[in-house]
């Protein structure tokens, strides 16, 4: 599930982002980024993209 946060990712967030599950979303230029913190702690960087090719 991700969060609908409408803040810029910055190293606190990431720093801040409790291990329950969590997934926070960028919102500026890096708008398929996300970050997401597992039960178990582990942290995960995601970028989702569009190929323009058809």
């Amino acid at each position: 599930m991700a969060s609908s946060n409408q803040k810029a990712l910055s190293h606190q967030a990431i720093v801040k982002l409790k291990p329950i599950g969590k997934v926070l979303c960028d919102c500026n230029e890096n708008r398929g980024l996300r970050v997401a913190c597992s039960k178990t702690g582990k942290t995960r960087f995601i970028y989702k993209y569009r190929s323009t090719d058809a």
